[in-house]
C-alpha cells in the first residue's frame, strides 16, 4: 500500500488538456452549436458529478453529467 503523498506525486497532468471553454461534442439544444465545458476542473459534487456547460453561439447554460 502507497501513502497519500505516494499516491498525488504519481498523478501526472497533460499540459495539452483543455480545461477551460473545451469542445465536447454534444450539441446545444437551442441552436446546434457544438457546447463546450467551462471548466473541466471544476466539477460539481452531485449524484453523479456534472460538468457546467454552455453555447458560444447563443449563450445556453446547463450541465452534462461525467
Amino acid at each position: 500500500m502507497i501513502s497519500l503523498e505516494e499516491h498525488n506525486s504519481q498523478i501526472i497532468w497533460d499540459a495539452d488538456f483543455e480545461t477551460k471553454n473545451a469542445p465536447n461534442n454534444i450539441a446545444c439544444p437551442n441552436c446546434g452549436t457544438e457546447l463546450v465545458d467551462v471548466d473541466r476542473k471544476m466539477i460539481l459534487a452531485s449524484n453523479p458529478p456534472q460538468y457546467e456547460i454552455k453555447c458560444p453561439n447563443c449563450g445556453y447554460h446547463g450541465y452534462r453529467y461525467l
